[in-house]
């Protein structure tokens, strides 16, 4: 977990995509959500491949980079 000043945000900062799979169209599709919880719609256009993701953790001044913190593999 993050321990900090309430509110946390989490952001996407960054993808990197292998195995064929599309950064920009994962960064179009993905939604980030409040604890830093991540969606993908269920029917998505997402080619196949593995995504990893940073996430960017900030409250009120501060600022932090998770790199490479979850891995999505598109089958």
């Amino acid at each position: 977990g993050v321990v900090g000043t309430a509110p946390i945000q989490y952001s996407l900062y960054d993808v990197k995509a292998s195995d064929g799979g599309d950064a920009e169209i994962f960064k179009k599709e993905i939604t980030v959500r409040g604890g830093g919880v991540m969606e993908l719609p269920l029917h998505t256009v997402l080619p196949k491949g593995r995504y990893v993701v940073t996430l960017k953790v900030s409250n009120d001044g501060y600022s932090e980079l998770l790199s490479d913190i979850y891995t999505f593999v598109v089958k």
